[in-house]
């Protein structure tokens, strides 16, 4: 309660009073001044007394808001600040102002560094698909040799990808473009690209159903589900085969005949960095793919939802309900 509040800090000042009145009265007393005068003193000093105590108690109820507006509202600034009342008050506000600035410039700083890195890493990128580019020309021959380092080219070329990405995933501008389109041409683009390991693993595709419409962005969606797919070749043994196919909802459904995945890892596949027992295994895994996967399809308004049984293989659903939003068509 906001008087319990108020009266406890003032309770020096009613102590006071209290203790001034009685010498007060005591005084009288002795000096044999009528009882009625001090009883009409006693209500006069109670009636000033009450209305300075709701003046003032408004006046802290208005300050109170006041803080509690700007805390709700402190990533704003602090120029809400009541005016101090005391030099103590005066004292503690000009600290926090102090603070406010120092973490400003600290922002500013680091700002300054992330942006400095994130123009780094751009260019970096787009001057490493030079080199990649002319290592593809050189390759153009079709010996056994050049199809696995076509192979390693092209991984180098996904993982360049996924460092473009992620920086676009960071940074405050998206773009996406969001459209209806019909699944099956998606999920075939995002096959082609992945082709050469298929071949390369002797592994079995299998399209189901995928007429079923979707709102989503074709270049983002299709850079979620390649990074599926890719995970999908790693840890299926040569041979096995990844079936692609719809349920209801719609929801895409990716399985494949891999390793598994152990029950453990389950319920953090998709955390940043984390590989799980398969990943530590491999050696060189980042745990990069599916964090991105799964946040480009969160962005999207999608959700990822992975089984798996160690040895059966893995199942990764993508539920992709049409939101109700002006899109192009």
């Amino acid at each position: 309660m906001k008087w319990k509040e108020y009266v406890r800090q003032h309770r020096g000042g009613v102590l006071l009073f209290i203790l001034f009145g009685g010498i007060f009265s005591l005084i009288a007393y002795l000096y044999s001044v009528p009882m009625e005068g001090i009883v009409y003193a006693w209500l006069l000093c109670g009636v000033i007394g009450l209305c300075a105590f709701f003046i003032g108690l408004a006046r802290f109820a208005a300050r109170q808001r006041a803080l509690k507006e700007l805390a709700e509202n402190v990533a704003l600034g602090l120029m809400q600040l009541p005016e101090p009342k005391y030099l103590l008050e005066e004292e503690y506000q000009l600290a926090l102002i102090n603070l406010w600035e120092d973490r400003l410039r600290e922002i500013e700083r680091r700002d300054d560094k992330i942006s400095a890195m994130r123009e780094y890493y751009m260019l970096w990128v787009h001057q490493i698909k030079t080199p990649i580019a002319a290592l593809r020309l050189l390759l153009r021959e079709d010996t056994p040799e050049n199809q696995e380092r076509r192979i390693e080219l092209f991984r180098i070329e996904g993982y360049v990808e996924m460092v473009l990405s992620y920086i676009r995933l960071e940074s405050e501008s998206k773009d996406w473009v969001l459209r209806r389109h019909t699944l099956r041409p998606l999920v075939q683009q995002s096959l082609r690209k992945y082709a050469g390991l298929f071949i390369q693993n002797r592994m079995q595709v299998e399209l189901g159903d995928l007429e079923q419409e979707v709102l989503t962005d074709e270049k983002w969606f299709c850079f979620a589900l390649e990074q599926i797919l890719s995970n999908a070749v790693k840890y299926t043994p040569p041979g096995g085969k990844v079936t692609i196919f719809t349920e209801p909802g719609p929801v895409l459904c990716i399985r494949d005949t891999g390793i598994g995945i152990a029950p453990e890892d389950l319920p953090r596949i998709g955390e940043k960095g984390f590989t799980g027992y398969n990943g530590r295994s491999d050696k060189k895994a980042t745990g990069l793919g599916l964090y991105l996967s799964r946040r480009v399809l969160r962005d999207l308004g999608h959700a990822l939802r992975i089984e798996s049984a160690v040895g059966k293989g893995t199942t990764v659903r993508i539920h992709m309900e049409i939101s109700q939003m002006n899109v192009s068509d």
